[in-house]
């Protein structure tokens, strides 16, 4: 068995579960690394961590393995996860909103 990523949790010690978000924009470049960043931090603040990959629209497949995807453009296909197009991230306008309904899907994600 390999121990290097095994820890034993201390008393009182709250766990907090990893998620994990693509965050897709037409170049993946300069949006979506904000969105990444804004994502990351609010997230925490609503304590939940999670994983956060930037890529492209081209780049993300029909068999992702993520809880969530994050785009500011308009994506076309099915995918197995949840998408939420937000400009909010990126404006701070109805972010909040924005927030309570990615929260609720990463929740319901872990159910």
């Amino acid at each position: 068995m390999d121990e290097s990523n095994v820890r034993f949790k201390k008393r009182g010690e709250t766990i907090m579960e990893r998620y994990k978000i693509y965050v897709v924009c037409g170049s993946g470049m300069a949006t979506s690394r904000v969105i990444a960043e804004q994502a990351k931090v609010l997230l925490k603040e609503r304590g939940l961590e999670a994983d956060v990959i930037i890529t492209n629209a081209s780049d993300i497949g029909r068999e992702e393995n993520c809880d969530l995807i994050l785009t500011s453009t308009l994506l076309s296909g099915n995918f197995k996860a949840p998408v939420v197009r937000t400009m909010s991230l990126l404006t701070g306008q109805g972010i909040e909103e924005d927030m309570d309904k990615i929260v609720a899907i990463l929740k319901g994600s872990k159910a």
